[in-house]
């Protein structure tokens, strides 16, 4: 598979992994928290999973630097 294709498909598997996590926001945070707080939690933990699938997929897209 080419880089581009591979880079595709990570882009492809972000959207869906951010698409459940602003779902579980709705569902489990903004009740509990309010919006506003729900949103500034999320935010941090948005940054946390997108730096997870980035750190699994870096190998398998073939980034040999930073």
């Amino acid at each position: 598979m080419k880089l581009l294709q591979k880079g595709f498909v990570v882009w492809l598997l972000l959207m869906a992994l951010e698409s459940l996590h602003g779902m579980a926001r709705v569902a489990l945070l903004e009740p509990a928290l309010g919006d506003f707080r729900a949103r500034q939690v999320a935010t941090f933990t948005g940054s946390v999973l997108i730096f997870t699938l980035a750190f699994f997929c870096a190998g398998w897209i073939g980034a040999a630097t930073k």
